[in-house]
């Protein structure tokens, strides 16, 4: 079994959704609604008056819209309350970033860890064009419009956007054994926390690495099968990088 790695710098987590309400069942619906789209692939949990049901047996999901569809044999019975937790990024809308003033160029948007590919910028209700009328920093979300394009007096800015990216360091596609795992911190002020898990399961919560420290998140091996995931997320964006040590069978 050859040696693999991988390097991936950690930023903040997705928005994690835990016990959200659903719907209740009425024992002929099959379809229900997450309230938040572009769910993160592999963090899905349903459950039915409490148990926990299979993917692509009991239902299934479009990650996108978050629609979920029960199979014929496990539509919720009247009366059963069904949850679910996962995590997804925020889906804004219309926020309104600003207004002109005819020489402010800059402008920042609520969120950072923008998506890319998901940003559309408006001034006055017309979309503006990346590279030509405007750049943007995706990790911290500010906006720079170039000379010719800068939103006029009163023009107000809106944005549609995603925030926050997928935290998946590893998805296994087969029995793979974890041999070492190291995280360092690039920041030259502050400690970073970070933030381990394996299928849910906690590695490291809270982890504290030092100013220009690096650390072993676990000792000995680790082993995942297929479609395990581990994941990592640290306290602040881009001040940390993990490097993973990794076989496979």
């Amino acid at each position: 079994m050859a040696l693999k790695r991988v390097l991936k710098h950690l930023t903040m987590a997705p928005l994690t959704i835990t016990g959200e309400a659903v719907g209740t069942g009425d024992g002929t619906n099959a379809e229900f609604t997450l309230d938040y789209s572009n769910v993160q692939d592999g963090s899905l949990t349903v459950y039915v008056d409490g148990v926990k049901q299979t993917l692509t047996t009991d239902y299934t999901v479009v990650l996108a819209t978050g629609a979920i569809t029960f199979e014929a044999g496990s539509i919720p019975a009247n009366g059963k309350a069904v949850t679910a937790d996962y995590m997804a990024p925020l889906t804004i809308t219309g926020e309104e970033v600003g207004t002109g003033d005819g020489t402010n160029a800059e402008f920042t948007l609520d969120y950072s860890n923008v998506q890319e590919g998901s940003l559309t910028v408006y001034v006055d209700g017309v979309e503006q064009t990346l590279t030509t009328d405007y750049t943007v920093v995706l990790s911290t979300g500010v906006i720079t419009f170039e000379a010719g394009s800068i939103p006029p007096n009163e023009d107000a800015v809106t944005a549609d956007y995603i925030s926050g990216y997928d935290d998946t360091v590893l998805k296994a596609t087969s029995k793979t054994v974890l041999i070492g795992c190291q995280v360092t911190n690039k920041d030259s002020a502050e400690a970073v926390a970070v933030d381990v898990s394996l299928n849910g399961f906690s590695l490291a919560t809270g982890r504290s690495i030092p100013v220009g420290a690096t650390a072993g998140i676990f000792e000995g091996k680790v082993v995942m099968d297929t479609d395990d995931v581990l994941r990592a997320s640290a306290s602040d964006d881009g001040m940390a990088d993990i490097l993973l040590s990794y076989s496979e069978e």
